[in-house]
């Protein structure tokens, strides 16, 4: 599809008025287009949500960033990949991919579910392996989950992204 196509798709798809800079920074390529599919049709619309409801209730806001290169697969964090990781259940992606993971992906389906668990018992998430706080303008605090360890609560991710998206 030519560029000019491109933006007038989004244009039409969104409420974005002028799409020409947010479609020119991602690239002209298959995983470029996917990437802009995944960030307007998820992130942006997670964002979203999230914004809506600050001023009713706490809010927390993640992102999964964790790869391998067990498998091609698991080169690139895709949309649901962290439900293993929050269930405890990465011996059942092992299965399904026929791979062995590093231990480090036990460490983080650990922080992960210690983090979940507060949330279910305390409202929060913050837990004694990872201190999470609330998300909320101006520092739109997110957690990102990456390799075991390294996990942390980063204010405004992506800012430059997020304002090319309209957020």
């Amino acid at each position: 599809m030519p560029m000019e196509g491109a933006i007038l798709g989004v244009e039409l798809m969104t409420d974005i008025a002028d799409a020409a800079t947010l479609v020119r920074s991602y690239p002209h390529t298959a995983q470029g287009q996917a990437d802009i599919m995944t960030d307007l049709f998820f992130w942006r619309a997670a964002v979203r949500l999230a914004h809506a409801q600050v001023g009713h209730a706490p809010v927390w806001m993640y992102r999964f960033d964790w790869t391998s290169s067990a498998h091609p697969s698991l080169a690139r964090a895709v949309h649901t990949r962290e439900i293993a990781f929050v269930f405890g259940s990465l011996q059942v992606l092992e299965r399904q991919l026929g791979v062995t993971l590093e231990q480090d992906a036990a460490r983080l389906s650990g922080e992960m579910q210690a983090a979940w668990l507060a949330f279910a018992k305390a409202g929060s998430p913050d837990s004694a392996k990872l201190a999470w706080p609330a998300y909320g303008d101006p520092e739109r605090t997110t957690m990102i989950f990456g390799e075991a360890g390294a996990s942390a609560a980063v204010a405004d991710p992506a800012a430059a992204k997020r304002a090319l998206l309209g957020l």
